[in-house]
């Protein structure tokens, strides 16, 4: 089976449902994980480009840690309507 787990922001996914997405995996299903937004809005203090970048080194480390693919939309953070 073909899962695609999809989330608006990074880490939507690890903390959400990444201990049922790594269930399929280790049953031999392919998972991709799908984030819509860079989360550039994410952190207080650093600066936006600063901190999509860590969000997306994070979500292709979680990825490849529980061995599923990733798909990365990169849209803005906050402003992804309908």
């Amino acid at each position: 089976m073909n899962i695609a787990c999809v989330s608006a922001h990074p880490d939507d996914i690890e903390i959400l449902c990444a201990g049922t997405m790594i269930k399929y995996i280790r049953k031999g299903h392919k998972v991709t994980f799908i984030i819509a937004t860079n989360g550039e809005v994410g952190s207080p203090t650093l600066p936006n480009r600063e901190i999509a970048e860590i969000r997306h080194g994070e979500a292709k480390t979680a990825a490849r840690i529980v061995g599923a693919d990733l798909i990365w939309l990169g849209f803005p953070d906050e402003f992804l309507f309908e």
